[in-house]
């Protein structure tokens, strides 16, 4: 008996799922992608690739194929053409069964535009010839908060205000009881939130009403997704840097080869070894602050302290490579110890460090350099240990966002063989 079958979307998350709760079951599966690249790779399974839209590629990557799921489209103004060339196409290779997902309260007068589109679909699958099962669900709980603008409000036509929403994942498992069933023939089944009475009807007619349910889709913790694909480097670069935070700010004192004196803030700055004390910092694009190291191979890192704000922010001005940070912004030289690159006299820490490599990574360069002596200021120390809320250190956060210290915590780190046991987890076998 032939049983294999076609799964399309296997790069997305409906189709991705579906695909993924089929292969243990032993089916033979033939994932139909446009990007082989991003095919998942699962036994038993082959991918090849095709389109909605290739009527041609699809009839030949559909050959042999007994059960196609079939994923609807992606919004487009073709959809429906997109949809009606692969339901030929599949008919044309011989493809039993059809699975489809549809939307719920699909027809020709829909309200909601798509429900019409499905329903030209469904129409087109009915007159086909082949057995067709239609997946009605309403719309995907997991998605809707790609539906709400800047201000989190889902703005449309509502009516009373309430949605039965469901989640790809339990749409998923039932296309995959169907998919592994397809001995059925035409089968529509429509549900609206979490639970549902179905009508299932052998060819079409009106027949057994057993119950067809979804378990509850349960309001789950939803996130939006930034696919690098589909996102500018711009754009991805401002989420990183509204997510990683905050982040320390290496305030980086340099001198050129020339004698000019640099001074600018890094946000993305780190302790890189503890043995020989090293520490890095990343330049975004190749900036003064780099190529007066490059020129000289040393530099300071100034601590960022809360009431220098104003004249930290200053010392990021673009000026001129001959213009100096440090008298732009009043501030005061002072002698280092083991470099000649002077330190930021208003800052209670400078770190004098001699350059150990800079590596280059896409379009930034890391630096690092081998920290040569550490000076602190005595307002700041109790002993020998700097007090955070003398030190009071900004941070970078998001957009044109900074961060100060607030409230801080103390906890000691929990030895293995103190370790409370309640936290929900397990440390391994019993």
């Amino acid at each position: 008996m032939n049983n294999l079958v076609a799964v399309t979307g296997s790069t997305g998350a409906l189709g991705g799922s579906t695909a993924r709760l089929l292969s243990p079951a032993g089916l033979p599966l033939r994932l139909l992608v446009r990007d082989l690249s991003r095919a998942p790779a699962l036994p038993m399974a082959t991918a090849v690739q095709s389109s909605y839209a290739e009527r041609s590629a699809a009839v030949a990557a559909l050959e042999g194929v007994h059960t196609l799921f079939m994923v609807s489209a992606g919004e487009a103004e073709d959809r429906v053409d997109q949809h009606l060339t692969f339901v030929d196409a599949a008919r044309e290779a011989g493809v039993r069964h059809v699975v489809y997902t549809s939307f719920f309260g699909a027809a020709p007068d829909a309200t909601f535009t798509l429900g019409r589109d499905h329903w030209a679909t469904e129409e087109h699958l009915r007159n086909s010839g082949m057995a067709y099962t239609f997946l009605r669900n309403n719309l995907y709980l997991d998605v809707l908060q790609h539906f709400a603008d800047d201000a989190g409000v889902i703005r449309g036509p509502a009516g009373t205000g309430r949605l039965a929403a469901v989640a790809r994942d339990d749409v998923a498992q039932v296309a995959a009881v169907i998919l592994r069933a397809p001995t059925r023939r035409s089968l529509k089944a429509g549900w609206p939130g979490p639970r549902r009475r179905c009508r299932i009807s052998p060819d079409g007619q009106p027949g057994i009403s057993p119950a067809f349910s979804m378990r509850a889709a349960r309001l789950r913790h939803m996130r939006k997704d930034f696919s690098r694909d589909s996102t500018s480097a711009r754009d991805f670069y401002r989420l990183l840097t509204s997510t990683v935070v905050p982040r320390p700010i290496a305030w980086v004192s340099s001198r050129s080869a020339a004698g000019d004196d640099n001074l600018a803030p890094h946000s993305f700055f780190t302790i890189a070894s503890v043995n020989p004390p090293v520490v890095q910092f990343t330049s975004v694009g190749r900036k003064d602050t780099l190529r007066n190291i490059e020129e000289t191979g040393e530099f300071v890192v100034n601590l960022a302290p809360e009431p220098l704000f104003e004249q930290i922010n200053a010392t990021g001005t673009n000026f001129d490579r001959d213009v100096s940070e440090f008298d732009a912004a009043g501030l005061t030289r002072e002698p280092s110890l083991t470099i000649a690159t002077p330190r930021v006299l208003e800052s209670p820490v400078a770190l004098e460090c001699k350059l150990h490599q800079v590596l280059p990574i896409g379009d930034c360069f890391v630096v690092f350099g081998e920290v040569t002596h550490a000076a602190v200021s005595t307002e700041v120390l109790e002993g020998t240990h700097p007090l955070m809320d003398r030190l009071k250190p900004l941070s970078r956060l998001g957009r044109d966002e900074w961060g100060t210290t607030g409230a801080i915590q103390t906890i000691k780190r929990i030895p293995v063989e103190e370790w409370p046991g309640h936290f929900g987890g397990s440390t391994g076998p019993a």
